[in-house]
């Protein structure tokens, strides 16, 4: 785990903050940036997170596309998205368009994204394809990323760590939609009733992520690992 501040982020007066406070180890909440912000959620620095989901065609990056992705803004009702195109879909590119300006949303907007699996497909999809098409992905430590999958696996004794039955049980309901794959085929073909559904799927899953990791966070200090 990266334990050093994002200081490309931070103001010089966070800077100057952060160096002269300690942690329980007696070291500075600049090189023990996690410590910060386990302990000092009140101090002067607002973490502000996003919770990501993205949609693809296949859960392999290398035979796979991108779809669309969502990010919900943890402060407001705002989801930044992006959509493929009919047009792109018949492109060399494909997904490039998409993958650019999700990256652009999330260096712009945030300095965490939550996710649930995010560890194992979310993030590592999003960066292979970013490296394939030659767009700068964050790099090891520039972004705090937190995964609720493994707080409910580990916390909680369910059926199914699936996000949909995580939030049925513990929240009472799900706005999540069915996974119907002649949506997510039609899709390859640029049927637009189809990435319609795809999107909606992907807004139900970052609406049900922000509930989810308001009722299961107390339960332990939040993860930050690097994306």
């Amino acid at each position: 785990m990266n334990n050093t501040a994002p200081v490309a982020r931070l103001k010089k007066a966070d800077i100057v903050w952060l160096a002269n406070n300690k942690c329980k180890h007696s070291h500075n909440y600049l090189a023990h940036f996690n410590c910060f912000l386990e302990e000092r959620p009140d101090g002067p620095l607002r973490i502000k997170s996003g919770y990501l989901d993205i949609e693809t065609s296949n859960l392999a990056a290398n035979y796979g596309i991108i779809y669309c992705y969502c990010i919900k803004d943890e402060e407001s009702d705002k989801i930044f998205e992006r959509t493929i195109t009919k047009k792109e879909l018949k492109s060399k590119d494909m997904d490039k368009n998409v993958i650019a300006q999700c990256i652009k949303d999330i260096k712009g907007n945030f300095d965490r994204i939550v996710t649930y699996y995010g560890t194992r497909f979310d993030i590592p999809y999003l960066r292979s394809r970013a490296v394939f098409h030659g767009l700068e992905f964050p790099e090891y430590g520039e972004l705090l990323h937190t995964d609720l999958y493994y707080l409910v696996r580990n916390k909680f004794r369910l059926n199914s760590n699936r996000l949909k039955t995580a939030c049925e049980f513990l929240l009472g309901n799900s706005d999540k939609t069915n996974i119907n794959f002649t949506y997510w085929i039609r899709a390859m073909g640029g049927d637009m009733e189809a990435l319609g559904y795809i999107v909606e799927h992907c807004r139900c899953d970052v609406l049900d992520l922000q509930k989810l990791h308001d009722v299961v966070i107390p339960f332990r200090k939040t993860i930050n690992n690097p994306a």
